[in-house]
Parts: structure tokens; sequence; C-alpha cells
């Protein structure tokens, strides 16, 4: 996965490039109307937060019920 990037083609200052090891799909996604269209990406390692990489995790987060320290 690349973390931070707008592109995944181009070359990003300050993107990470993760390994995912697992994925876990909603179970009640629905490819025909893309219903609750979202998954949980566990990766192979932590990843340092880079000025990109947090902006984009910040963003996120504005959109859930819980602080960015619950969250982690």
């Amino acid at each position: 996965m690349k973390l931070g990037a707008h592109d995944k083609y181009a070359t990003d200052e300050g993107a990470v490039v993760v390994q995912a090891s697992r994925i876990f799909i909603h179970p009640e996604y629905n490819y025909n109307t893309l219903a609750n269209d979202y998954a949980l990406i566990e990766l192979t390692s932590s990843v340092a937060f880079t000025d990109k990489v947090w902006y984009q995790a910040e963003i996120a987060l504005q959109h859930t019920y819980i602080s960015y320290e619950e969250a982690v």
C-alpha cells in the first residue's frame, strides 16, 4: 500500500509504502450497491507518520465519532 499519496503511480514526497497482511471486508458489503463499502487493513509494520500520512489520517478521523487518541 502507498500511504500519503494522491496518485499511486506518481512519486510523492513524504509517501510511505507498506505491505498489508490482512484485509477485513465489511460482512454486509454489497458489490452492486456499494453499501458498507469499507474495510480494515492490517499492516505488516507500524507506520511512521509524515506530513502527508498524518494529514490524511486526520481527515479520516474527522468523519468518525472517535478521537485520534481513541483510535490508536
